[in-house]
């Protein structure tokens, strides 16, 4: 399972990834002062950030024991359905395994249906907080470097003939071209990972 990572845009509304950063250094305060811009690959953010790996192996986890309960499950459905097939129909126990069949069918069909939507609540919840831990990163780095405004950055590597640009990846890029210096990226991924470390010990 692949945990996918996108910036929703609506129309006619470039995604970016903007964050104000206050307490700038008091000598970029004055009046007039130039404001100052940094970027943030996230993608590249959320493939080194070690808590989204632990997600992604968490709920490798979680789905392959779903695949293995739904297995027996269907196992023993299928028993229940030999059984049921080896008595006449007239028979009070063919009815009996019937009942048992229709029973365990339709626990299987709602035990799936919770058990996927309760996967994809996880991950959506899971999500949504790794996004917040990387989003005060950003903020954090963004105040120590002195910058006012962070956008999303979509790198391209324009050396690889492999690499594909779609339409929509051409119009949705908030950030065409930027210099290294202004790129936040390998602070912020030290930044969530060294949070992260702390955490665990």
């Amino acid at each position: 399972m692949r945990i996918a990572w996108t910036v929703i845009t609506s129309v006619g509304v470039v995604a970016t990834l903007c964050l104000i950063a206050t307490n700038r250094p008091s000598q970029a305060q004055g009046a007039g002062a130039e404001p100052r811009y940094g970027v943030v690959d996230l993608g590249a953010v959320m493939r080194e950030f070690a808590d989204v790996k632990d997600l992604q192996s968490k709920l490798e986890k979680r789905v392959e024991e779903y695949k293995k309960e739904g297995e027996a499950r269907k196992a023993k459905i299928e028993e229940v359905r030999l059984a049921r097939d080896m008595e006449h129909p007239d028979e009070p126990k063919w009815l009996e395994q019937q009942k048992e069949l229709n029973r365990l069918s339709v626990e299987l069909e709602l035990w799936s249906k919770f058990e996927q939507n309760d996967i994809k609540a996880e991950r959506r919840d899971q999500e949504s907080l790794l996004y917040k831990k990387v989003l005060r990163a950003v903020e954090t780095v963004a105040k120590q470097r002195g910058m006012d405004v962070v956008f999303q950055l979509d790198s391209v590597d324009l050396n690889d003939p492999e690499e594909i640009v779609s339409a929509q990846r051409m119009t949705a890029r908030a950030v065409i071209f930027s210099a290294p210096r202004v790129d936040l990226t390998k602070e912020v991924i030290a930044r969530v990972n060294q949070a992260s470390a702390k955490k665990s010990q």
